[in-house]
């Protein structure tokens, strides 16, 4: 017996020495960015009369600097509130109705990203109208930087209405982007204007 009892011990002294201890990895990186599965109201839909958006994500998110990633175009004078529901759901609450007879758009840019490795949910924008058409104007471009002649990044282009009378710094934009990496930047969903 007392044999018996050195062998075991024997041998579980030299399995311990054999196993090569290593932290635990938990798999490969995420590298996919969370996808929006479901929309309320949806993209493109007429006669939204709401005052609540509700977005359904395939993984669980958080919100970073929503209120100035966020861009509302045309821009809006309602506030907003927002709130992560279950992990995976967005629901963006107006304070109260939205302008009649117009089509807004909302581009999210980085301010949704899934918890886990920061991922930005990529290209999420959502377009309705509170009438009976959605407007489908575009004007889109290139910015480049006057000195070095690069693409001018992540640059904030505004769009005023033709008429209006006051200077860039006192007037108000109606709509609002930003460049992209290559310095292109697309307005889209505009209402016939002059602008």
């Amino acid at each position: 017996m007392y044999k018996q009892n050195i062998l075991w011990l024997a041998l579980v002294f030299f399995l311990a020495q054999c196993a090569s201890q290593q932290p635990i990895t938990g798999g490969a990186k995420d590298e996919t960015p969370p996808k929006l599965l479901s929309a309320t109201p949806k993209d493109q839909s007429l006669n939204f009369l709401g005052t609540t958006i509700l977005l359904e994500f395939n993984e669980y998110i958080e919100v970073q600097n929503l209120k100035k990633e966020l861009l509302i175009a045309p821009i809006t004078e309602v506030n907003y509130s927002y709130k992560i529901k279950k992990g995976n759901f967005l629901e963006i609450r107006f304070d109260s109705a939205l302008e009649a007879n117009t089509t807004y758009t909302l581009n999210f840019r980085e301010g949704i990203k899934d918890i886990t490795e920061k991922n930005p949910a990529e290209n999420l924008k959502l377009a309705f109208s509170t009438g009976n058409y959605i407007d489908s104007l575009q004007i889109e471009g290139d910015i480049t930087n006057l000195f070095s002649n690069n693409p001018s990044k992540k640059t904030s282009v505004l769009l005023f209405a033709a008429n209006d009378s006051l200077t860039l710094e006192g007037g108000k934009p109606i709509y609002v982007t930003n460049t992209d990496e290559n310095g292109h930047f697309l307005f889209e969903n505009l209402k016939p204007d002059e602008y």
